[in-house]
């Protein structure tokens, strides 16, 4: 059996956590644990569930000062032991099914699986529901639209990406962090070594606490700059080591610093140039 490592990031989740956290501790797969983060919510609500749902194995962290999604999930997947399955899942998401885990961790008994992903239901603020997916049909993974949860992948890929491929000048990335973790480690998998799962096993809770106060012009922008970043060679095996590419960027554009995390910023092309300052 392969042991699962369950990574929760959440911010002002208080509202969703206890049906977050139920739906993971109740999976009937036998060898799991969860690293739930509270990225210094404004209230304590969702730290007293998870100090009430979570005992050991588990682990909680609780930041005092926000640090941002893409770090917390970058420390707690390189913390993960070798010959274990990362699994992501957002504060506010759950698990429909008890058997999730078993799902995804049959999947990799098969050792040229790399890489797990799947449909996710959702319900938006406006009622309007679905579910979206986008199964792999290339391995041109910067081309694709980027709905790969839920995702889950093999330990050992998360210590080869280089943390500066998460940054923008220098700073942790602030949006688009998912497309940022996940094209270095689908294309050191490439097509083959992907599953996708026919089973809806994820719920992705779309609400005005995070879509209606997001910047999707930023966003888009952030996903546009980890698209750019070094391009990672597809691996034979996972004891390889990737070779990058030259980072050039398209046009010759450079950037300057960024802000600290939380500061609100706009993207302003001048010349060749991307500039970020407060708005």
């Amino acid at each position: 059996m392969i042991p699962v490592h369950v990574i929760i990031v959440g911010r002002n989740h208080g509202a969703f956590t206890r049906e977050c956290l139920e739906s993971v501790v109740k999976q009937d797969y036998g060898d799991f644990h969860v690293t739930w983060v509270d990225d210094a919510s404004d209230d304590d609500e969702a730290i007293e569930i998870a100090c009430e749902l979570l005992d050991e194995p588990h682990k909680i962290v609780v930041n005092q000062h926000r640090v941002g999604g893409v770090l917390n999930a970058y420390n707690a997947m390189v913390s993960t032991p070798q010959g274990e399955i990362v699994f992501i899942i957002g504060g506010d998401d759950y698990l429909t099914r008890d058997d999730a885990l078993t799902i995804v961790a049959a999947e990799y008994e098969d050792p040229e699986c790399w890489f797990t992903h799947g449909a996710s239901w959702f319900i938006g603020p406006n009622g309007k529901a679905g579910t979206f997916a986008a199964k792999a049909l290339h391995d041109d993974f910067r081309s694709h639209p980027f709905f790969w949860l839920p995702a889950s992948w093999r330990s050992e890929l998360s210590h080869k990406i280089d943390p500066e491929d998460l940054k923008i000048g220098g700073w942790w990335i602030q949006s688009g962090g998912d497309v940022a973790m996940l094209t270095p480690i689908l294309e050191m998998c490439g097509l083959s070594r992907l599953r996708y799962i026919q089973e809806t096993i994820y719920f992705y809770r779309a609400h005005d606490n995070n879509e209606g106060r997001l910047d999707t012009r930023y966003q888009e922008f952030c996903g546009w700059i980890a698209r750019c970043k070094p391009k990672y060679s597809r691996l034979e095996k996972l004891s390889d080591v990737p070779v990058r590419t030259e980072h050039v960027m398209p046009h010759g554009i450079t950037f300057t610093p960024q802000l600290p995390y939380g500061t609100r910023v706009r993207c302003v092309i001048v010349g060749d140039e991307v500039k970020l300052g407060p708005c």
